[in-house]
């Protein structure tokens, strides 16, 4: 069977390991386009028969959110598509102005909204679990289920439950790959497959619909934080836009809907014409990682809400430490509107507002360092000096972010090293506004998005996390990841599944010779739980699966502690 989209190569940026700053940029933003132009001869986001699909999941939620006492809009997601279903149904649910009607779920709950933890996502009762917990006593029910790759055990759960219940459920899927393209691998303690439950939603008929426009492979192979995960708010946003404008009793064609996207479509070539500027982002970041120092998202609340998401992502994207990427906002926990408890940690040392920032963090600061600050022309007086005050402190190197309006007047910034100014077009202000005052915000979060995805993911190919556009130190800590695992070791060292498989297997025993036990253990939670806490898995494997050389687990070890720059250990073998 093919690959899912999601999990290919994209071809544009198959030399994206070799390429400085500026050809990362330039790259990133090739592949990124593809969320507007279409990929192959898939159907795409401006495709007639998507547009329809969105206009009528629209007026579903329209429908749902006429009673938001008695009824209930729910999305749901895993790692960056939960943590996007935050973000929009907080965001949302006060442009309602009425509590409860929008309700998100993540696995993992809500500490995995800003500290990534990939292993719930696997748990298909889990998820059933919640959704039945937070739509207990609705009458009517809106789920929508975000898996990019139509793959997540946790939302096959729900989308099932939701099937199960059509009196009361419209049930919606939103993901990136063809419906023959979901995951077909047995979901662990379950008779079913993610791609079962697909094949049910499509003989449904008007209680469930997929959303799933083609967008092509990503630009660093499988991580749908960036296409995938830009695409879900994208469409996210405008399906809910137009929901609130039914219920206003606007009249919604098809050409209101291509407005909106043509909207984040001019935001994007917005982002593009700045690719100098970001290049010049981009090579301070990779310097900052590369010399061992921090990168740090400074921003009010809306703004340093997309600095916490882009933050949360890298570990297990990239293999990065906790600490090498980390986000902070204003008024910290108290911001994010979040359902359950505080997101900071005493104990576990993670606290997210500015004055931790202040007083904890700047003094260590060191030249290494790169601190980012964010700021929306939507920021109050009181959020601006709060920010500039903090950049006027810091004495490494900075960046700032700014998203203005066209007709905003340039403001006067204390001096930072790197200063984007992102305009949003007049178009998205002043035309769809009147009706939709929320826009300007979504637009300057997506334009955000797109700059903090392009720093972060540029700044970990130029320390070199990447070989050719795969990600090679990706965290073992789910069955996704445990199996893209063996897909990584398998190309990269052009070797067969089996023989990826017992590297990979040695890395995480640390065995140069393994039992049969665990070589033939058909039980990957048990290698998945062992694997989920160590460093190095994956590189250290594709040491280890090099045909020219025979090394021990120790001296693949030893070698990557003398080089981190994995594309380079491995060249020079």
């Amino acid at each position: 069977m093919e690959k899912p989209v999601t999990e290919q190569s994209n071809f544009i940026t198959k030399d994206i390991d070799v390429a400085d700053a500026d050809g990362i940029v330039r790259l990133l933003q090739q592949a990124e386009s593809e969320i507007f132009s279409g990929y192959s001869l898939y159907k795409g986001v401006y495709d007639r028969s998507l547009l329809d699909c969105i206009s009528e999941v629209a007026s579903k939620a329209a429908e749902v959110l006429k009673d938001p006492v008695n009824n209930v809009l729910v999305i749901s997601g895993c790692g960056t598509s939960g943590r996007l279903a935050f973000a929009i149904a907080t965001k949302f649910t006060k442009l309602l102005g009425r509590s409860g009607c929008y309700h998100y779920l993540v696995a993992g709950g809500d500490r995995v909204l800003l500290r990534s933890h990939e292993a719930p996502e696997d748990d298909y009762q889990k998820g059933i679990e919640d959704l039945k917990e937070i739509v207990k006593g609705k009458t009517r029910v809106l789920f929508v289920g975000v898996t990019c790759g139509l793959s997540a055990p946790y939302v096959a759960g729900q989308l099932d439950y939701s099937l199960d219940h059509s009196d009361r459920f419209t049930t919606v899927l939103l993901g990136f790959n063809p419906t023959n393209m979901a995951r077909r691998t047995p979901i662990r303690n379950w008779h079913k497959t993610f791609y079962d439950v697909v094949k049910r939603m499509e003989q449904c008929g008007g209680s469930a619909y997929i959303v799933n426009p083609v967008i092509g492979p990503e630009p660093i192979t499988g991580s749908t934080r960036m296409k995938g995960g830009t695409a879900t708010k994208i469409l996210l946003e405008v399906i809910f836009s137009i929901a609130h404008l039914l219920l206003r009793d606007h009249v919604i064609t098809p050409a209101v809907t291509i407005d909106m996207l043509q909207c984040y479509e001019l935001v994007w070539r917005r982002v593009c014409i700045l690719k100098e500027t970001i290049s010049r982002a981009v090579s301070l970041a990779g310097e900052s990682l590369l010399a061992g120092g921090h990168i740090y998202y400074v921003g009010c609340k809306q703004s340093g809400l997309i600095g916490l998401i882009d933050a949360s992502e890298c570990p297990p994207t990239y293999g990065a430490s906790f600490s090498d990427v980390r986000g902070f906002v204003a008024r910290g926990d108290s911001s994010l509107d979040n359902l359950i408890g505080y997101l900071s940690s005493e104990e576990e040392g993670y606290h997210i507002d500015l004055d931790h920032f202040r007083d904890y963090m700047i003094p260590t600061l060191n030249s290494h360092d790169l601190v980012v600050f964010t700021k929306f022309c939507s920021d109050t007086a009181d959020d601006d000096d709060q920010l500039w005050s903090l950049l006027r402190d810091v004495s490494c190197k900075t960046v700032v972010v700014m998203v203005t309006k066209e007709t905003t007047s340039p403001t006067q910034l204390p001096a930072s090293d790197v200063t984007i100014t992102l305009q949003l077009p007049n178009k998205a202000t002043t035309v769809l506004c009147p009706h939709m005052p929320h826009l300007s915000l979504c637009l300057a979060q997506v334009g955000t998005k797109w700059i903090l995805n392009t720093m972060t993911t540029g700044a970990h190919v130029l320390k070199g996390k990447v070989v050719s556009n795969l990600m090679i130190d990706v965290q073992v800590s789910n069955d996704k990841l445990y199996h893209r695992a063996v897909g990584i070791i398998k190309d990269v060292a052009k070797t067969t599944e089996e023989d990826a498989r017992v590297c990979l297997l040695r890395s995480i025993y640390e065995l140069d010779i393994l039992s049969d036990q665990i070589k033939n253990s058909q039980d990957v939670s048990a290698h998945i739980k062992k694997a989920t806490e160590m460093k190095k898995v994956v590189p250290t494997a594709l040491l280890l699966a090099q045909s020219s050389r025979q090394f021990t687990v120790k001296n693949a070890r030893a070698l990557l502690e003398q080089d981190p720059i994995v594309r380079r250990v491995i060249t020079t073998l």
